[in-house]
C-alpha cells in the first residue's frame, strides 16, 4: 500500500494472522484437529469455544479445583450437566466430600482428584470421549479456572499495605556487575 513508509512495508507484510497452531504436544494437536473438524460440521458454538480455548496459552488454561467444580455444579441450573474444563482439574484438600454423580470432561486430571470423583460415583472423561457422547455440547457447562490467581498477580501491593499478601519478586535479574573477569584473558 502506498501510504505506508517503505522501510516498514516489508515488516508489515510478514505479519499476518496465525494460520495454524504450532503445537508440539501430539495429544493436544490431535484434539485441535478433532475440534476443528467438528467446528466446521456443527452449527453450535460449543466446539468453536473449546477449540479457541485449546489454542490459548497455559496461563489462560488455569486449573480448576474440586471445590470450585462442586460450587458451580451445585446450582440447580447446572444439575445433571457435564462439567467441561479445558485445562486441569486438581484436588482440593479443603473439600471434605465430593458430591455423587459428578461428571467432568477435562484436558487433564490429577490422580487424587480422579480417584475422589470416581469413588463418589462420578465419572472423569477426556474431551474426545465428550465429543463422541455429545458432539453439539448439549447439557454441558463450560467452565474455566481463575486466571488472576497466579503468583505473578500477587506481587502488586507493597509490604505493610492492607490486604497486600506480599510475595518477593524472585527470578533471574541478569548479571548486574558486568562480565565475569576470569572469562576474558
Amino acid at each position: 500500500t502506498p501510504n505506508r513508509p517503505m522501510a516498514l512495508q516489508k515488516i508489515w507484510k510478514k505479519r499476518g494472522r496465525v494460520t495454524r497452531v504450532r503445537q508440539t504436544n501430539p495429544y493436544l494437536f490431535s484434539l485441535l484437529k478433532l475440534f476443528e473438524f467438528i467446528k466446521r460440521r456443527c452449527t453450535t458454538k460449543f466446539a468453536a469455544l473449546v477449540h479457541a480455548r485449546l489454542t490459548k496459552s497455559n496461563t489462560v488454561r488455569a486449573p480448576v479445583s474440586l471445590s470450585r467444580l462442586e460450587r458451580l455444579m451445585k446450582k440447580k441450573v447446572h444439575h445433571g450437566k457435564i462439567a467441561v474444563v479445558v485445562g486441569t482439574v486438581t484436588n482440593d484438600v479443603r473439600q471434605a466430600e465430593v458430591s455423587k454423580g459428578l461428571t467432568v470432561a477435562c484436558l487433564r486430571c490429577t490422580e487424587v482428584a480422579r480417584q475422589r470423583i470416581n469413588n463418589a460415583g462420578g465419572k472423569v472423561m477426556t474431551l474426545e470421549q465428550l465429543i463422541q457422547e455429545r458432539p453439539t455440547g448439549s447439557n454441558t457447562y463450560l467452565m474455566r479456572g481463575p486466571a488472576s490467581h497466579r503468583a505473578v498477580n500477587r506481587q502488586r501491593k507493597a509490604l505493610g499495605v492492607p490486604n497486600s499478601h506480599y510475595r518477593p519478586k524472585l527470578g533471574n535479574r541478569g548479571n548486574r556487575r558486568g562480565p565475569r573477569k576470569d572469562k576474558h584473558h
